[in-house]
């Protein structure tokens, strides 16, 4: 990975101070992990012939104890194109 010349932090650097390379690596690991379950469920889709109406991508130690409406579309998106929905945290 790439790092400032002057500093030992990498060249993507949120603007808080908080962050370590350690957790900066960590995002990118998961941004990575996203983007390959993405790319293997578009796989799956185009080998099956099926398409996703829709794609959900949880936290398997996130409790939800409010319900998803994964079907609700927000009033800022176009039916006609992709969205994302996120959940209203700690709204119950």
């Amino acid at each position: 990975t790439e790092r400032f010349n002057d500093t030992n932090k990498l060249v993507y650097w949120p603007t808080s101070e908080d962050y370590t390379n350690q957790t900066i690596s960590n995002i990118v690991k998961m941004w990575h992990s996203q983007q390959s379950v993405w790319d293997l469920m578009k796989q799956e889709s185009a080998n099956s012939g099926k398409e996703y109406e829709t794609v959900a991508m949880l936290r398997s130690d996130v409790l939800f104890v409010t319900k998803l409406n994964f079907r609700e579309i927000p009033p800022e998106a176009k039916s006609d194109e992709p969205f994302v929905v996120v959940p209203g945290f700690a709204s119950h």
